[in-house]
């Protein structure tokens, strides 16, 4: 039963990530030691998200705040610090505030989906766009309707 809740609320913090999560810039300094890359880009990462869209660099430190509480309420309770009671007692608000943030970005997501269904439909229709858009592409360039396609 513990394992379940371990394995429920990793699996809960990993798709809440998966659900925000934008490709980081290249680093322009290299580092030797991985780990200070990783940090790095992390820290380019979310300076180009505040820069870019704050309200979703709030939502990315709430769940980078989320994620610090879960990893000691599970550290917690792997190590008997805590019992089963009370690691659930303490996830549970936990795991509710990781699905809300999960459905705010569902409506984003569908309505992306949205745009781009109605983008495959227009193409569909008159192959013409395609053709265009396939030597914009050889161009260098690439409409907004059609970025939706490589989201």
């Amino acid at each position: 039963m513990t394992k379940k809740i371990v394995f429920i609320a990793l699996f809960l913090l990993c798709f809440s990530f998966l659900s925000s999560a934008e490709p980081p810039k290249p680093i322009k300094k290299e580092t030797q030691d991985p780990r200070e890359r990783m940090k790095a880009m992390e820290e380019q990462s979310l300076k180009d998200l505040k820069e870019r869209n704050p309200q979703a660099y709030q939502e990315r430190m709430r769940m980078k705040a989320l994620s610090q509480k879960l990893s000691q309420i599970l550290s917690s309770f792997r190590e008997g610090k805590m019992n089963e009671v009370q690691a659930r007692r303490e996830l549970t608000p936990l795991a509710r505030e990781s699905v809300e943030a999960r459905l705010r970005n569902l409506d984003r997501e569908i309505e992306q989906a949205r745009k781009k269904l109605e983008y495959l439909e227009k193409l569909k229709k008159d192959p013409n766009l395609l053709v265009s858009g396939q030597v914009d592409r050889y161009l260098g360039k690439r409409s907004p309707e059609e970025d939706l396609l490589y989201r």
